[in-house]
């Protein structure tokens, strides 16, 4: 049975015991420049309550890099979490989108909230690992904050930026990305 990351998320923090623990694990594994203190249900009834709930590109890619550099919790959850991130079937349009024509293997996890009072997007985001054809690998992470911009032009940045590190090191180690 397929699970979406959101559900999961909901299904985790019941599981692992709350927001609190999740984020005190998170800081055991030397990651510090971020803060969970809200579910996704408090989010929804406060919108001030996203901004509570944050982290840094590098180290919300960081901690999506230990999926392959660390045992975090028993190989079949860690392995779920793998396999649930490479069916993940929204935001096609971010990170994975120029992706879509190339051998590359996508697994990412989508972040999507709802306009504040000033119509931004509070956040539109996207993290994911990246499988290359030479069996080599990279985390990435885009995080959008209070976007101006409409979903599908925020969405395209994220595309955008995603092209450029895939292209980068493709061309850097004469990958083939057909």
């Amino acid at each position: 049975m397929r699970y979406s990351l959101w559900r999961t998320s909901h299904f985790l923090f019941n599981y692992t015991g709350g927001v609190l623990y999740t984020d005190s694990y998170i800081r055991s594994l030397g990651i510090n420049n971020f803060s969970i203190s809200k579910t996704e249900d408090d989010m929804h009834k406060d919108l001030a309550a996203c901004y509570e709930n944050w982290s840094t590109p590098l180290e919300i890619a960081s901690l999506t890099d230990m999926l392959f550099s660390k045992e975090l919790f028993p190989a079949e959850y860690q392995n779920f979490l793998k396999e649930t991130m490479l069916n993940c079937q929204t935001g096609t349009n971010r990170l994975p989108a120029p992706l879509l024509d190339t051998t590359a293997r996508i697994g990412h996890k989508t972040g999507t909230y709802d306009r504040n009072v000033q119509g931004e997007l509070i956040g539109i985001n996207d993290v994911g690992f990246i499988l290359l054809p030479d069996g080599k690998r990279y985390t990435i992470a885009v995080l959008v904050k209070d976007s101006k911009e409409s979903m599908a032009d925020t969405e395209k940045i994220i595309a955008n930026i995603s092209g450029i590190v895939y292209h980068h090191l493709v061309s850097e180690k004469n990958i083939s990305n057909k």
